[in-house]
């Protein structure tokens, strides 16, 4: 089961390791002059660094960041399709050709056009592959240990993180064209994948969707039974496994199967609603501007080894993470969301503090801001980080779960984009606010000054909107902890403590109670009167079950 699920998730591992890899290897001298790099005028610069090989200017390595984050956006889009339709372990293996590609095309770029196309590749593959390993994780998985299982997204994101920071660490300084190893590893987790294919599980509810019902018991029966009727070595006995299918929709037909509109999807409203905001909440809270500036931020509270304090950061991500994966399935889903983001909240007003108010103490200052810093990481590993991706899986039924995904993963990822595209020009615009320029004479501020108040500025925005969210966790996210997917689906998923997720399927199955019995009948009459009352769990409700029987 383990071994499934850590070969299942290397598309994640290559997300975080593709989201870091470029930052990793953008590195300046002295100069901070990315063309004194390239003409060799900064001896300074170190030897393997992107800028002594391609003319990068400060706008270009923006844009080559955030085609990443575009690709991942375009992929995330694309992946419930085939999803659904060849299933979550073909959508995988498939996807690795862009992540090779995108690779190779990255090792050997001569120029900023190959180094674009590649980067824009592999962020495709790391959309799709952020849009179906967490789905398959969760449909591969136990109630007992789905939130653990789940984890591993989130910590093999992070784990992609910190090997590439410690591969740029390891072949930026000193290694010539050390950068063309650090964007050719791409490949090499891919590959790893394909070599291992007969470790990668097919979704049991895909299977079950597509009425292949022995595949689905044989997928359970080597991922969690013993092997018998028994269920030696405290595996699923088959009668268990038997069960467990009937529960998935085994003993339906041919209901489950057919496509899945996007009008089904979006009847259910509230938990697609949460779902949306789960993410902008994941977003706008702070992470990316650590993943994709972190070595501009170190650098700006004084820290002098930045690379060093970027790995830092990865394998803080990596330690908190696996907490969280013991954590989530004994504490709950949503203790550790409220925890983890009221940390977050408390990190990001000490390094906003921390950045304004100690400048005549630089070295405290450094110390602090990279304290609060992983403090902030901490939070994030241990709630937001992997809790959310597991969250999103349970609140939605299965039938919908990869479409759904799709737009949960394109709306992370367009925040992505944004904050990738706009975090350096809102420092800039937030240090001139609240530190103007005073025309240029001696006591005007630097612009370094005036940058780290703006990054001051910027973390206390995070700050607040990091507070809302737990107000928002507090109201509308409930526990699913311990339930089985299909349990949840009919108490209605995670759609916070009023409940809505029954109402908004009933809501939409009246729909197809108008085209097949007609508006005046009397079951369509119940059923509306069942959807007005929220469910068949309140009394009308249950009177109106008696008439439909």
């Amino acid at each position: 089961m383990w071994a499934s699920s850590l070969i299942s998730a290397l598309p994640s591992f290559l997300f975080g390791y593709c989201l870091s890899a470029l930052n990793t290897v953008l590195v300046t001298g002295d100069a901070a002059s990315p063309g004194a790099c390239l003409s060799g005028e900064d001896a300074t610069c170190p030897t393997g660094s992107t800028l002594r090989d391609l003319d990068l200017p400060t706008v270009q390595q923006e844009v080559a960041t955030s085609l990443l984050v575009a690709g991942a956006w375009l992929g995330s889009m694309m992946a419930s399709r085939p999803s659904d339709a060849l299933g979550r372990r073909a959508t995988l293996l498939y996807n690795n050709a862009l992540f090779i590609a995108g690779g190779l095309l990255c090792a050997v770029a001569v120029g900023s056009s190959e180094l674009f196309a590649g980067r824009f590749l592999a962020g495709m593959g790391v959309g799709c592959g952020s849009g179906v390993v967490p789905v398959l994780l969760s449909e591969v998985s136990s109630p007992k240990n789905r939130g653990a299982v789940g984890s591993i997204h989130q910590l093999m994101i992070n784990l992609g993180i910190l090997s590439s920071g410690l591969l740029g660490y390891a072949l930026v300084e000193d290694v010539p064209h050390g950068w063309r190893y650090v964007q050719g590893f791409i490949v090499v987790p891919a590959a790893v994948q394909l070599a291992l294919a007969g470790l990668v599980p097919e979704s049991a509810r895909w299977l079950v969707k597509q009425g292949r019902i022995a595949e689905a018991k044989a997928v359970l029966r080597k991922l969690h039974g013993g092997g018998g009727a028994g269920g030696a070595g405290g595996g699923q006995t088959d009668d268990e496994i038997g069960r467990e299918v009937d529960g998935m929709g085994g003993n339906k037909g041919e209901e489950h199967k057919g496509n899945v509109s996007w009008a089904e999807v979006f009847a259910y409203r509230r938990p697609v609603m949460i779902g949306v905001l789960l993410m902008l909440i994941q977003a706008f809270t702070g992470i990316n501007t650590v993943v994709f500036y972190s070595t501009t931020i170190f650098e700006l509270a004084g820290v002098d080894n930045t690379v060093l304090a970027t790995v830092s950061v990865g394998l803080t991500l990596v330690v908190m993470t696996s907490v969280s994966g013991i954590l989530v399935d004994k504490a709950g889903r949503r203790s550790l969301m409220l925890i983890g983001t009221l940390v977050m909240a408390l990190a990001l007003a000490i390094l906003s503090g921390s950045l304004l108010w100690l400048n005549a103490t630089p070295r405290a200052q450094g110390c602090l801001a990279v304290a609060a810093t992983l403090l902030f990481i901490s939070g994030f590993s241990l709630g937001q980080g992997s809790v959310c991706w597991i969250l999103l899986t349970e609140i939605v039924p299965s039938r919908i779960r990869a479409q759904a995904f799709s737009i949960f993963t394109a709306i992370n990822w367009l925040s992505n984009l944004f904050i990738g595209l706009f975090t350096l020009s809102a420092i800039d615009a937030m240090g001139e606010w609240l530190l103007p320029s005073s025309g240029g004479g001696s006591s005007s501020p630097s612009a370094r000054d005036q940058q780290k108040v703006g990054v001051a500025g910027l973390y206390a925005v995070f700050c607040v909107l990091s507070v809302l969210a737990v107000a928002f966790i507090y109201f509308f996210v409930r526990e699913t902890m311990g339930k089985s997917l299909e349990e949840l689906e009919e108490g209605g998923g995670g759609g916070g403590s009023a409940g809505g997720g029954s109402a908004d399927r009933l809501a939409f199955d009246v729909g197809g109670a108008r085209e097949g019995l007609g508006d005046d009948s009397e079951s369509t009459n119940a059923l509306l009167q069942l959807s007005e009352h929220g469910g068949a769990d309140d009394e009308d409700g249950e009177g109106a079950c008696r008439v439909l029987i």
